[in-house]
């Protein structure tokens, strides 16, 4: 059968192209099941300190420039406010 390129396309191309196609395929299946490839969620370990956070950003956002260092003081502001007396996690940029 010629192919677009005028060439001919023998059966041991076809051949060797679908037993390679298995191969990739059970590869592929391997790596979807793989935990590895799985993204995970984290849990919120101080889901108020989140709702708060979100709620300020939304309300913010087209007002004032949000940078890292502003988010971070906000999250110790009301981290204090919603968790009185427990020891502040270490915010970060990421």
């Amino acid at each position: 059968m010629p192919s677009q390129h005028c060439q001919m396309v023998t059966q041991a191309t076809i051949l060797n192209t679908l037993k390679n196609c298995t191969k990739l395929l059970a590869v592929e299946n391997v790596s979807e099941n793989n935990q590895h490839n799985v993204e995970s969620h984290r849990v919120v370990k101080y889901p108020r300190l989140d709702d708060a956070l979100s709620t300020w950003f939304r309300a913010t956002e087209e007002s004032i420039n949000i940078f890292g260092d502003l988010v971070k003081i906000k999250a110790a502001k009301f981290f204090a406010e919603l968790y009185p007396g427990e020891t502040s996690p270490q915010f970060s940029n990421g």
